[in-house]
C-alpha cells in the first residue's frame, strides 16, 4: 500500500515582540490530508529555522528541543510502519491522536492524582512519609479539581490534553482566585507537576506540559528567637495547663532541634541515661534518614520534669493539637508576653 506521508514542525509568524518564545506546532500530512497540533514546546523566533523545522540556537534548551523533535519524528515513523504492518489504514488524524496520547487508554489527571495521594496516605500510616506532606498533596488535589471546574467546567482533564496554558493558568488561578502568595502557588504547581512527571514515566503521555513553565521561589527570611525572648516564654505563667503543655513542647523542640514530627512520636523508649548519668534522646528522625543522638541539658530536663514527662508517657499525639494549631496558639500567646511572632 503506497501513500504520501510528511511531518513538518513550524511556528506561526510573530505579529510583534520577537523576543518572546512562541509555540511550535506539528503538521502531519497523509495522502494530501493535513492535521495540526501543538507539541507543547516553544522557541524564540530569531532562533527558529522554518525550512529546517529546528532551532538554530547553540544553548542547552535549543539542543534539548531539537533532540525532542527528532525523537518525535522517529516515533511517528515507527507508528506509521506498525499500522501498515498490521494492515491498518493510516490517517493524519490517527497520527495526531498518537502525538496527543489519545490513541492509548485514556488517563485522567485527577484520577492519577488521587491514586498518588492514596498511596501516600498508606506510607504515612507506616511512618514512611509525613502527615504534613500528605496534607499538602491533598490540598493541591482540591485546588486542581476546583481549577478544572472553574476554567473548563469539567470534572477531570485528560492527561493528553494538558498543555502550557493549563499550567500557566493554574498558577494564575492560585495567585488570583485563591489569593496564594508566590511561594505557596509554586508549591501547589510543583505538587501537580509530580503527577504529570509520573505519567510521562509510565508513558501515559509523550510530553511534559511543565517543560516550558518556569517557577521562581522568593527568598524567605527566617528570624530566630533571641535568648531573652526564649527565656520570657520559659518563665511565663499561663492560665491553663493546656497552654503550659503546648509551650513546653514548643520549647522542647527549640532546645533539642527536633522537628514537631519527631517530638510527636517521641516515647519513653527514646530517653536513655548513660553510665555517667547524662541523658540522651536516641531516635530515628522523620526527615533525616539516619538516627540521631542528642544530649539533654539542664533546662531541657526541667521541661521534661515539668510537663513533657507526662505527655511523653501517654504519647504526645493523644494530647497535642496539629502543628499548625500549635503555631497559631504560640504566636497568639507570644504577643501577651511581648515576644514577636516569627514564622
Amino acid at each position: 500500500m503506497s501513500e504520501s506521508f510528511a511531518v513538518l514542525f513550524f511556528k506561526n509568524a510573530p505579529k510583534k515582540d520577537l523576543g518572546q518564545p512562541r509555540a511550535i506546532y506539528i503538521r502531519i500530512t497523509v495522502n494530501g490530508i493535513a492535521k495540526e497540533a501543538s507539541i507543547q514546546r516553544k522557541c524564540l523566533p530569531k532562533q527558529w529555522h522554518q525550512q529546517l523545522g529546528r532551532s538554530l540556537g547553540k544553548d542547552e534548551l535549543s539542543q534539548t528541543l531539537n533532540t525532542f523533535l527528532t525523537t518525535l519524528e522517529t516515533k511517528l515513523e515507527k507508528k506509521r510502519t506498525d499500522l501498515i504492518s498490521a494492515d491498518k489504514q493510516v490517517t493524519a488524524e490517527m497520527l495526531i491522536d498518537y502525538v496527543k496520547g489519545r490513541d492509548t487508554p485514556k488517563y485522567y489527571l485527577l484520577e492519577e492524582f488521587k491514586k498518588h495521594n492514596d498511596q501516600l496516605a498508606i506510607l504515612v500510616e507506616k511512618r514512611k512519609a509525613t502527615a504534613g506532606t500528605c496534607k499538602r498533596y491533598s490540598t493541591a488535589f482540591s485546588h486542581t479539581r476546583d481549577y478544572i471546574q472553574w476554567k473548563y467546567a469539567k470534572e477531570d482533564m485528560l492527561l493528553a490534553d494538558l498543555d502550557y496554558d493549563f499550567v500557566n493558568d493554574f498558577y494564575f488561578y492560585l495567585m488570583s482566585v485563591r489569593s496564594c502568595c508566590n511561594n505557596t502557588a509554586c508549591k501547589y504547581v510543583s505538587n501537580m507537576k509530580k503527577i504529570v512527571l509520573i505519567a510521562v514515566k509510565k508513558k501515559y503521555i509523550l510530553s511534559n506540559s511543565f517543560e516550558e513553565f518556569a517557577m521562581h521561589f522568593g527568598d524567605v527570611e527566617y528570624v530566630a528567637l533571641n535568648e531573652g525572648e526564649l527565656y520570657r516564654i520559659v518563665y511565663h505563667n499561663y492560665q491553663f495547663d493546656r497552654l503550659d503543655r503546648i509551650r513546653d513542647v514548643f520549647l522542647f523542640s527549640c532546645m533539642t532541634g527536633l522537628a514537631f514530627a519527631d517530638v510527636e512520636k517521641l516515647s519513653m523508649a527514646n530517653i536513655k541515661i548513660d553510665e555517667t548519668g547524662s541523658w540522651w534522646i536516641i531516635q530515628d528522625r522523620t526527615k533525616i534518614y539516619n538516627g540521631t543522638r542528642l544530649t539533654i541539658k539542664k533546662l531541657i530536663k526541667l521541661l521534661y520534669y515539668r510537663g513533657m514527662k507526662i505527655v511523653i508517657s501517654k504519647r504526645i499525639s493523644l494530647l497535642m493539637p496539629p502543628f499548625h494549631w500549635l503555631k497559631r496558639i504560640i504566636a497568639r500567646r507570644a504577643l501577651e508576653i511581648e515576644v514577636k511572632s516569627k514564622h
